[in-house]
């Protein structure tokens, strides 16, 4: 997940550490999922993307971003990457849906999120862990 947002976000690697991190991880991690039909990943919003920008610029370690990605159940999403894949998917039907209450819910799912990220990270102590520390 991590390797899919570096290489498709935009986000701050000016530092040398998220410099360095950023193509530590796309040089040995990178997986050619070009031509795949379907990705499943957990869903690249703001809370997700704040949780893995702040790893690669060396503010928090591993086991915490891995908390971090399970908080708030913010949800699975689903590429459909290639023609075959996009054949397959068959409309089942729709509903409208009221924005006030949805909306309502998706933002506190996120607010949820982010205060428990908050706790993760007044709980930690710092330098404890596996950060992104290296001489690549």
């Amino acid at each position: 997940m991590l390797l899919v947002l570096l290489e498709n976000r935009v986000f701050d690697t000016t530092g040398t550490i998220a410099s360095r991190g950023k193509k530590f991880i796309l040089d040995k991690y990178h997986i050619n999922y070009n031509d795949y039909d379907v990705i499943v990943g957990w869903r690249a919003d703001d809370s997700y993307f704040s949780f893995a920008k702040a790893f690669i610029n060396n503010m928090i370690p591993l086991d915490k971003l891995q908390e971090a990605m399970k908080l708030g159940k913010l949800g699975i999403q689903y590429a459909i990457k290639s023609r075959k894949a996009f054949e397959l998917l068959r409309y089942s039907g729709s509903e409208i849906v009221k924005t006030d209450t949805y909306f309502i819910q998706k933002k506190q799912r996120e607010i949820e999120a982010r205060e428990a990220y908050q706790k993760i990270l007044n709980d930690s102590t710092v330098g404890d862990g596996i950060y992104f520390i290296s001489d690549y």
